[in-house]
Parts: structure tokens; C-alpha cells; sequence
């Protein structure tokens, strides 16, 4: 825990040029709501979603289900997605069970074909929707041995129950393109503000020299939102009705961020990973929902990829509802390109947490 504390501080020390102050420090509290010892221990994805009356779900995608002893996973069996319901200091975890009553998927897909990652959700007028990315395994092997295929959307009409108690509808999603090595896609982050909800994509469709993949948004009524006639998609100019011009308002962010308010800076917030899996955490700052979005600030170095030679950091992303004004809370994953690393350091592959905490300075510079 000392050296996590040591990069934090370091990191704040050298960090690029921000109009304003910030301190960057580990919330070990955060951390510990989620290591458990048996049952669930360990996945990554980690979106989170207020339901209201105090509670926060968690989507994760591949999960662990075992026994944690001596330091290292016992007994762990991988499945593809899980969730959990956070309330206070209590977190309850939930996942799918085989006819063999050995643990599965929280969520399978209906035609049977691959496997669901759980990505960003909100709670909308009366239900609960959230994304699903359709994957498959490409045979390749290793930490990287799959491709996404499309997506559906997950729709939940009685989310105020408990998960297990849920029926999950699974919708067609229309608005994603997938080719040869690059697609477009909605579902990465999703922010809420008012009636409208804004939801984020990526678009990685072959593209000049010149240009980089980035962030694309749409925008719906939270009374509209399975209603897909109603869909916008910012063109750089306005809203389009086409998905396929939507412009890249944002490049170099990777597949999973978060897009957030932050009161005190009083501006919107994109984290996310820097190159994706490179271990850095940065934010960009933005006055609309839409941009335009300011360069990158680094925040926190994740020292769990130092731990082994083949492990990585990701899927950094901010969670509103754990954070005071003031702050960003922000979690993210450590993997390893060796499987067995997952299974002999149960220290890796957990929700790990840092707190961002602006001064004065930051809302006075915004």
C-alpha cells in the first residue's frame, strides 16, 4: 500500500499543466467492499449505475467465482458477467448458475451465440436499461484472444428487486457497425442530465491518416429510449437521425471511459486510460456534453502493472455517485497477459479505486 501511496504522490508532482489544483490518493476504504474471500472475487468492466433510494449497481464483465487462500484464486471458475448491488458499506453480488449448479454468466444471449460484456447503464423514467457487447472468442488464445460483434441492449421493468429476481429483456440494438478490425458503437459511458440522456460510442471505422478513432455521442428522452426513431447523433454541426455520421468529437479514448459532471470544476469530465491498457489514468474536461474536449491531464501511474512482466491496467472510469463535489472517485482493472497471473496473485483483477480531490484553485481556474 506504501508504494501505491508513493505513486499517487508522484504523479501529482509531475503532472502536465491544470487550471487549478487537484491531489491524487488511493481509497483502499473503496477497495475493500469488493475483495472477498469466497463467492465472487474479482472481475473488471466495473460500470456503475444509481437506482435511487441509496443504491449503486455494478456491471461487471468476466468474473471470478471461486475461493481466495494463501494469496492466490482456488477453485475459480471464469464466467462472463456478473453484478452487484451496493448500499452503504454492503455490497451483493450476483451471477448465473448451471444446470450442473456450478456458476455461470449473469446474463447469456438469447440466439446462444458468444458471450455478453456488461457495459454502461442508467436508470431511466420507470426502467432500468444497460448495454450489452456481443463477443466472441477468435481461437487466438491469451488475454486479447476475442472480438466484439455487436451489441444489445438490456432492459430491466422491475429494477427496485433484487438482480436475481429481475426479468432481463434483451432488444436488437440498431446502431452499431462492425467491419474488418474497426466498427462504430454506442454503450462505452452514459450520462444522464435532466429528461436527456447522452450516450457515448467509439468510432474505429478506417479513417485518413490524418485522423485518430474517438469518442461519438447520441442523445435520447429517457421516456424514448427503446423508442430508436428518436435517437440523435452529434455530427459536429448539430443532430443527425444517422448514426454513421457521427462525429469524432474526441480522439485518442479508448473502449471503456466514463463521461460524468463535475460540480465544483463545473464542466464535464471524460476518464479513461491512456492507450487503453497503458496504466495511466487521464481526464479531459469539456463545457458541453458534446465538447469541445481539452487536452488530456494525466491523474494516477496504476502501479499494479508493475507487478508482473505481462500485466496491464484499464478501464479507468469515473463513478458520480461514490464522490463528493469536490472529487472524482475512479475505478480500474488490473489483468495480465498470462492467465496464470490472475490465479497465484489474488491480489490482481479486482475494482480498484482512486480519489481525485479538486481545491479551490480548480473551480476558481475552471
Amino acid at each position: 500500500m506504501l508504494a501505491v501511496a508513493l505513486a499517487a504522490v508522484l504523479l501529482v508532482l509531475t503532472a502536465p499543466a491544470f487550471a487549478g489544483g487537484f491531489t491524487v490518493a488511493p481509497a483502499p476504504e473503496l477497495d475493500a467492499l469488493f475483495q472477498n474471500t469466497e463467492g465472487w472475487i474479482g472481475a473488471d468492466g466495473d460500470y456503475s449505475v444509481p437506482l435511487g433510494d441509496g443504491r449503486t449497481l455494478w456491471l461487471f464483465s468476466d468474473s471470478f467465482v471461486g475461493r481466495v487462500e494463501n494469496g492466490a484464486r482456488a477453485g475459480a471458475a471464469l464466467v462472463n458477467n456478473s453484478a452487484a448491488i451496493q448500499k452503504g458499506g454492503k455490497v451483493a453480488f450476483y451471477y448465473g448458475t448451471k444446470a450442473d449448479g456450478g456458476p455461470d454468466a449473469f446474463v447469456r444471449p438469447r440466439d446462444g451465440r458468444g458471450y455478453y460484456w456488461l457495459f454502461a447503464g442508467v436508470r431511466a423514467a420507470h426502467d432500468l436499461f444497460f448495454f450489452l457487447m456481443r463477443v466472441e472468442n477468435t481461437g487466438g488464445g491469451g488475454a486479447f484472444g476475442f472480438r466484439g460483434f455487436g451489441a444489445n441492449l438490456a432492459r430491466v421493468k422491475n429494477p427496485d428487486e433484487t438482480p436475481d429476481r429481475w426479468r432481463i429483456e434483451q432488444l436488437e440494438f440498431p446502431f452499431c457497425d462492425y467491419g474488418q478490425g474497426h466498427n462504430i458503437s454506442f454503450g462505452r459511458a452514459i450520462h444522464k442530465e435532466g429528461r436527456c440522456i447522452y450516450v457515448y460510442g467509439l468510432d474505429s471505422r478506417k479513417l485518413p491518416a490524418s485522423q485518430a478513432p474517438g469518442m461519438v455521442v447520441a442523445r435520447v428522452d429517457e421516456d424514448k429510449f427503446v423508442r430508436f426513431d428518436a435517437w440523435q447523433f452529434y455530427n459536429g454541426h448539430g443532430w443527425s437521425e444517422d448514426f454513421r455520421a457521427s462525429a469524432r468529437v474526441c480522439p485518442g479514448i479508448p473502449s471503456e471511459f466514463s463521461v460524468t459532471w463535475q460540480p465544483l470544476l463545473k464542466k464535464y469530465v471524460a476518464v479513461y486510460t491512456e492507450g487503453g491498457i497503458f496504466g495511466v489514468i487521464c481526464m479531459r474536461t469539456a463545457p458541453s456534453p458534446t465538447g469541445p474536449w481539452s487536452e488530456p491531464v494525466r491523474l494516477f501511474e496504476c502501479p499494479d502493472r508493475l507487478w508482473h512482466k505481462d500485466a496491464f491496467s484499464y478501464a479507468a472510469k469515473a463513478h458520480p455517485s461514490l464522490a463528493a463535489d469536490d472529487e472524482l472517485v475512479i475505478s480500474y482493472a488490473t489483468n495480465s497477459g498470462n492467465f496464470g497471473d490472475l490465479i497465484a496473485d489474488a491480489r490482481l483483477y479486482w475494482p480498484r479505486f482512486i480519489r481525485v480531490t479538486f481545491n479551490a484553485t480548480a473551480a476558481h481556474g475552471r
